[in-house]
């Protein structure tokens, strides 16, 4: 599920993008055929069980879809062992027949929000609830003891999603669909409502590129103006494989009943793709506008998003938010807040320091309540290097492109 520490013990001869094996022939929801050279006898017999779903009762399917999902993810995790890479991502609980995550989780605190694999198979076979596979890559280590040529060694799951209308249409002409899944040829599932969610596996530069090019790593897909899907490459989470969500909406199920069934499946079975830059480059992405600054100019410094001269002026002990109250004050009203604000190391559920590499969504996390919470961006910033101090709070594009994230968007 996630590896971490895997020691390179050979030359690297190539790099994992261009190291991805070839594809199975698949088919996909177009009844489109993508003949390509077959697996290793290795693979034969999981080939053969994955591919049907004779005489399985609804229990089984759930479990068989897990398990096809399980096929392809540890391939790619050879794949990138084989080739000096870290594959890493994890897993969560949902509701019953549902999308949310079950109470009382934080599903970016991978410490207490994740389950490991037993779990999910348990929650499917027993119908406890449903299951998520979460996006968590991350632009800037996590660790400071992490440099960034170890760092671009990672490879983490990204989702390609491809949206479908009230009638059960593409909103993306189908054409461009059939184009765009001839083109990456990966393991793919539909969801519930008939949506396509095209796994990926995504390398740090890519997942800069895509930052650079369009100001967020998790940019719309558009046409003619219309927003036709989405990638889900940077803490985003998605439903998985085997997981049910039955249609309540009456208009759904008579429009859509041919194209859903309420049931997350595998639609094409392929190797799961690392993609590269020139995948990114050929997909309809929102490009960031030209007020938009890039990463770059971020991290040289060229544009701030703070005004540093009255963040520099303010004093930690007596910044009140917009209702007036002190840190402290809010604090003690928001137990999550005064964990994350407890040291460099907390989480969200934890005032201890905790091992696993998620410190960049904690700093995250620990803004975006603070915006919620009524601080300005300059305070936010202040706050941050007060209380959560480290070295990488005094890297001005750090903490920068930190803040012009979470305070630019609307969560």
């Amino acid at each position: 599920m996630s590896i971490s520490n895997i020691k390179i013990s050979k030359k690297i001869s190539s790099d994992i993008e261009k190291a991805a094996p070839t594809e199975p022939v698949q088919v996909n929801t177009l009844g489109l055929t993508v003949e390509s050279e077959s697996w290793e006898s290795d693979w034969d017999s999981e080939w053969e069980y994955a591919c049907g779903h004779r005489n399985q009762t609804f229990a089984d399917m759930r479990e068989q879809e897990w398990l096809n999902f399980n096929i392809f993810a540890a391939e790619l995790q050879f794949r990138c062992e084989d080739n000096g890479f870290d594959f890493d991502y994890y897993l969560i609980p949902l509701e019953k027949e549902g999308e949310k995550p079950v109470n009382r989780i934080d599903w970016k605190d991978r410490t207490s929000g994740s389950i490991d694999e037993r779990s999910v198979k348990q929650r499917l076979r027993s119908n406890r609830g449903n299951y998520g596979i979460v996006a968590c890559g991350t632009l800037e280590p996590s660790d400071e003891s992490i440099s960034n040529k170890e760092f671009e060694r990672r490879v983490t799951f990204g989702f390609i999603v491809l949206d479908r209308d009230e009638t059960g249409e593409y909103k993306l002409p189908q054409e461009k669909v059939a184009e765009l899944v001839r083109r990456f040829k990966t393991f793919t599932v539909k969801s519930d409502s008939g949506d396509l969610y095209l796994y990926v596996g995504v390398t740090v530069p890519v997942l800069r590129h895509v930052f650079k090019r369009c100001g967020s790593e998790n940019p719309s897909l558009t046409y003619e103006g219309a927003c036709v899907g989405r990638l889900c490459f940077s803490n985003q989470y998605v439903v998985g494989a085997g997981s049910y969500i039955p249609a309540t909406d009456q208009m759904r199920i008579y429009e859509c009943q041919d194209k859903t069934s309420g049931f997350y499946h595998s639609e094409s079975y392929a190797r799961i793709r690392v993609v590269t830059k020139a995948d990114i480059d050929s997909m309809p992405l929102t490009l960031k506008t030209d007020g938009t600054p890039s990463s770059d100019e971020y991290a040289k410094g060229k544009v701030s998003a703070v005004d540093l001269t009255l963040a520099n002026e303010s004093d930690p002990d007596t910044i009140v938010n917009a209702s007036g109250l002190t840190v402290e004050e809010v604090r003690a009203q928001v137990p999550e807040l005064d964990n994350l604000l407890s040291g460099p190391w907390a989480s969200a559920t934890s005032k201890l320091r905790y091992k696993t590499p998620i410190r960049f969504v904690m700093d995250e996390k620990t803004a975006y309540l603070l915006k919620n919470n009524g601080f300005s961006i300059e305070q936010a910033w202040v706050i941050l290097r007060k209380y959560r101090r480290s070295m990488r709070m005094f890297r001005v594009h750090y903490l920068n492109r930190l803040l012009s994230q979470v305070y630019g968007s609307s969560a």
